[in-house]
């Protein structure tokens, strides 16, 4: 049963199967992963996700989350993908600008018609610290939204 719901601001589908032309998604968007502790002072990569067999990722939005900071003079630079060695094919270099303390969050999601991937079973998605952050101390958490595709 799939229940379609409106008012002034907003349309919702809710159902467990919602079929969409020839493609069935089961799941809908949800958050894949949490990933907490990444240093933000040190360059590095941490894993994010990787996507499950049989399965392709479409990701729909990443929050990048300052979960702990002391001092923070200056802001790390990120990228975040799946293309190794620079994993930048979601997220170029972007600098973490103003997110020094644990009141704030950068919420990157597309607003602009781009093309993104779409990652395969096994991709492995990783954020790539390319700059450290200065100051004492910043630690931050990583929030992965997407949803699923049926493998080719």
């Amino acid at each position: 049963m799939i229940d379609i719901g409106q008012d002034d601001k907003e349309t919702r589908i809710r159902g467990s199967n919602i079929k969409l032309g020839n493609d069935e998604y089961s799941e809908g968007i949800k958050k894949l992963a949490t990933i907490k502790g990444i240093d933000a002072m040190q360059t590095g990569l941490t894993t994010l996700y990787t996507v499950p067999l049989n399965k392709q990722l479409v990701i729909t939005s990443i929050v990048v989350r300052c979960t702990e900071a002391t001092d923070v003079t200056g802001e790390a630079s990120v990228s975040i993908g799946a293309n190794n060695p620079d994993y930048n094919d979601w997220l170029g270099a972007y600098y973490l600008a103003d997110l020094k303390d644990i009141a704030q969050n950068l919420i990157y999601h597309p607003n602009n018609l781009i093309i993104k991937s779409i990652y395969q079973a096994d991709d492995v998605l990783k954020i790539n610290i390319t700059e450290g952050a200065t100051g004492t101390s910043q630690t931050l958490a990583v929030d992965l939204f997407g949803y699923f595709l049926p493998a080719n």
